[in-house]
């Protein structure tokens, strides 16, 4: 919220914003993501899932960009899954368990994308406004080498659930703006 003027009286509008998502915003909650403190709150701790609560974070960058540019059109925002990067990150999780770090950082990384590939989707969704606006890429997911993904958790009759994700957001941080 805090950034929004700066967007809406970009010198050279449309405004571009990019966010980092991931793939893992397709393994989230039944309910997608939390739109109330009952449901946020209301995840069994013994039940719950970092990959679950992982992916309810991810959709939730998903579903802001679409309602970002459902209502403001001087902005183009999309998200971007950068695909499986080798960083050191991965390796220095506290929940994430030995074997599965070993395996994942011998075998898995071994296929996986460097830095700089990882980041190409990213760079093309920040740089090639004019294609963006042509293309009509605007609240859109994207795979890596920029493929544009059709998210099945996205509405598609309108706008219902990023809508009250971004309500309900705003009621969080209202206090503090």
């Amino acid at each position: 919220r805090l950034l929004e003027p700066a967007l809406f009286n970009c010198k050279n509008p449309p405004a571009t914003v990019v966010q980092t998502s991931s793939a893992g915003s397709f393994f989230t909650y039944p309910h997608k993501v939390a739109t109330d403190l009952t449901t946020l709150n209301g995840c069994d701790p013994k039940s719950a899932s970092w990959v679950h609560s992982y992916g309810q974070s991810k959709l939730a960058q998903v579903l802001w960009v679409q309602h970002l540019t459902q209502t403001n059109t001087k902005i183009i925002a999309n998200a971007f899954h950068p695909g499986l990067v080798a960083t050191e990150g991965f390796g220095k999780m506290k929940n994430v368990p030995r074997l599965l770090k070993y395996f994942v950082q011998k075998f898995v990384f071994k296929f996986s994308s460097n830095r700089t590939e990882g980041a190409y989707t990213g760079l093309y969704l920040g740089l090639a406004k004019q294609e963006l606006i042509q293309k009509g890429y605007a609240g859109k997911y994207f795979h890596p080498q920029a493929v544009l993904v059709d998210h099945p958790f996205v509405d598609k009759d309108g706008a219902h659930l990023p809508r009250k994700l971004w309500e309900f957001s705003d009621e969080l941080v209202q206090e503090y703006l």
